[in-house]
């Protein structure tokens, strides 16, 4: 499809050019300054100097930033009933004013006193009747040029930058033209141009929004994954290819601004995107030289700063002169610092190689092209091109290795969660007790733990807690935990905390673990120990128990035993603090207040309140009630029958 399109274009341009056939002008003379009477077609130029190459040297810094040139082309007489003066220039910023024969026929920007200037496009102008009449056998054509502060040459660099115009019979599109011939045919001819451009900036326009696909891929892979590297390569990848694109989308003649509205766009997404590179380059490779980073930030914002006034202000003051050397100079030294970062990499480290050496080839190109007299911005667009897509490829490469090894992870946490779903099954009743259990990890697997025992004079065992911090670490404690808590022999429960303790001091790497140890004898007496955590509830009230260490702090820590008497129906209600710090989205928490209040229901239904209400941590409730004695001798009988029955 697209060859046969630019085959199309190409004929067509190929038949424009021959109906137009504008002739060529004649020698170009020039003078700065600004003068009125030099639009006038009978002045005499003969003392002007004459535009060598075509090329005239830009107004000096402190100057009125005025240039005026001159020369003649002729009229045809088959050129159609109506003229029209096509201007293509360079991209380099400055207002014109346009005159053939003396009339002005258009302007592009305006000069001072109400200085605007635009970002430089080309443009057709219609010639009034009255101006195409021929003088001498032709026409004058003049143009009045003002130049920003900023465009013009330092005084120190005399005609240093150059501006070049070429008047040619057209057809050579890659060049700036001035061409009069007929209105229809150059506004034609100017539509081809554009579509040829538009056509001409098409794979760079779809390589960076591919660019940006692949970013925008990377950062969703980042939500899955929490990798702080993804996060930074996806939005290197974003910011890059937005810059890039706003500047591919004016080439293309689809975006249209000012010149004050380009520089304050252009630094508006520069500053962002430098300091992404900077903290990318310094974050990805692992670089400890925060100073250089520093001052690699400091440059550039040196370096964007400087750009305003540069571009912003009309009058040539001593702001506007530092602001063109200071800002260049800023740029070098970012350029510097990150390339030199970049090849410290490569060279030192020897680690992430493709990925440093394609990052080197932006501020390495960057310094090339704003070095005066190479202005090589076609290999600054190469190099942040293959910079960009060496980084795609990379990042894609470590992107699928990173979902690779999260599918494996995944794998090891649901069998390590089936493990843990093992060892704390839920609970199930004890003769002459109603036991019911709710256990909701915030993760895979949690660190929440509970542990239940009927022992052989009737009594119930119940040892619930609470690791610090979550995840693997977390619950492979509490396998530890629950290890030791099913070979351990019927002891007393602060024995069984203290034994606990000895067993977890200095393995938790400076963690902890909240227990509490209960036992409820079939006559009703009950003994508690606590290891700094929450207090049981009996029938909606909190049991004041002695305070302990947490397990894993001290190893000659002492626990002391509670004891307390459970009546028959009474609710005992235990619970891992995941329940009092459920928080809300507006930041409230569920609160000692609203648990006590809910301490009577079963262990489902204030596990699922607390976990509706905001879960930030694992949940873990049981509930114990002790049955009436004539439910408990009915079973007596039962066990005792049923031997001498067989």
């Amino acid at each position: 499809m697209l060859p046969r399109v630019f085959t199309i274009l190409l004929c067509v341009s190929l038949l424009i050019a021959a109906a137009a056939e504008p002739v060529r002008g004649q020698s170009l003379r020039y003078h700065l300054g600004d003068d009125p009477r030099w639009a006038d077609p009978a002045f005499d130029d003969g003392s002007w100097p004459l535009a060598a190459g075509d090329e005239w040297p830009l107004p000096q810094f402190y100057s009125d930033g005025f240039v005026w040139v001159r020369f003649h082309a002729a009229i045809r007489a088959e050129s159609g009933p109506s003229l029209g003066l096509r201007i293509g220039w360079p991209r380099f910023e400055r207002a014109e004013d346009a005159f053939v024969n003396g009339m002005r026929v258009g302007s592009f920007g305006h000069a001072p006193p109400h200085a605007q200037v635009n970002i430089p496009e080309e443009v057709v102008f219609d010639v009034p009747a009255a101006a195409a009449v021929p003088n001498a056998g032709g026409a004058v054509i003049a143009l009045r040029l003002w130049y920003p502060p900023g465009a013009r040459s330092s005084a120190r660099k005399r005609n240093s930058r150059q501006s070049k115009l070429l008047v040619t019979a057209g057809g050579d599109f890659d060049t700036s033209s001035i061409e009069l011939a007929d209105a229809r045919t150059l506004a034609e001819r100017q539509e081809l141009d554009r579509l040829r451009d538009l056509l001409g900036e098409v794979p760079e326009i779809a390589f960076n929004l591919a660019i940006c696909l692949v970013g925008i891929c990377v950062l969703l892979l980042w939500r899955r994954t929490g990798s702080g590297q993804l996060f930074l390569s996806g939005v290197v990848l974003l910011s890059y290819a937005v810059y890039v694109l706003f500047f591919k989308l004016i080439e293309a003649d689809l975006l249209r601004l000012t010149l004050r509205s380009y520089v304050v766009w252009s630094v508006v997404l520069c500053i962002p995107s430098m300091v992404i590179t900077t903290e990318f380059i310094w974050r990805f490779h692992g670089l400890k030289g925060a100073g250089w980073k520093w001052a690699a930030w400091v440059s550039l914002l040196i370096f964007n700063i400087a750009a305003l006034p540069r571009y912003l202000l009309w009058n040539p003051t001593p702001l506007v002169g530092w602001s063109v050397t200071t800002g260049i100079s800023a740029l070098h030294v970012f350029n510097a610092i990150t390339f030199t970062a970049n090849m410290w990499v490569v060279l030192i480290k020897r680690k992430n190689r493709l990925i440093a050496c394609s990052m080197a080839l932006i501020p390495l190109c960057s310094s090339i092209a704003v070095i005066p007299g190479m202005q090589k911005w076609d290999l600054f667009d190469a190099a942040s091109g293959l910079a960009m897509a060496c980084l795609a490829i990379a990042l894609g490469m470590r992107a699928w290795q990173t979902w690779r090894t999260r599918d494996a992870l995944e794998a090891e946490f649901e069998a390590a969660r089936e493990v843990q779903e093992r060892m704390v099954t839920p609970a199930g009743d004890v003769p002459g007790f109603q036991v019911e259990s709710a256990y909701f990890p915030a993760a895979h697997v949690g660190g929440d733990f509970f542990f239940l025992r009927g022992e052989t004079d009737g009594a119930l065992l119940a040892v619930l807690g609470d690791v610090s911090g979550k995840g693997l670490r977390a619950a492979l404690t509490v396998s530890a935990i629950m290890g030791a808590l099913r070979t351990m022999p019927p002891l007393p429960t602060a024995r069984i905390l203290g034994d606990l303790n000895r067993g977890l001091a200095g393995q938790l790497g400076g963690g902890f673990v909240t227990c509490c140890a209960l036992r409820v004898r079939r006559d009703g007496s009950a003994t508690i120990a606590n290891a700094g955590h929450l207090p049981p509830y009996r029938n909606g009230a909190e049991i004041g128990v002695e305070p302990g260490l947490p397990l894993g702090i001290d190893a000659g820590a002492d626990y002391i035993e509670t004891q307390f008497a459970v009546h028959e129906s009474d609710r005992l209600t235990l619970l891992s603090d995941g329940v009092v710090e459920a928080r809300s989205t507006a930041g409230e928490l569920f609160g000692f207040e609203r648990t006590r209040a809910m301490s009577g229901r079963s262990a489902e239904a204030i596990a699922e309140a607390a976990q509706r209400f905001g879960q930030e941590d694992d949940i873990t409730v049981l509930t114990i009630v002790r049955l009436r004695a004539a439910r408990e001798s009915v079973q007596e009988q039962v066990a005792m029958v049923s031997p001498a029955t067989a």
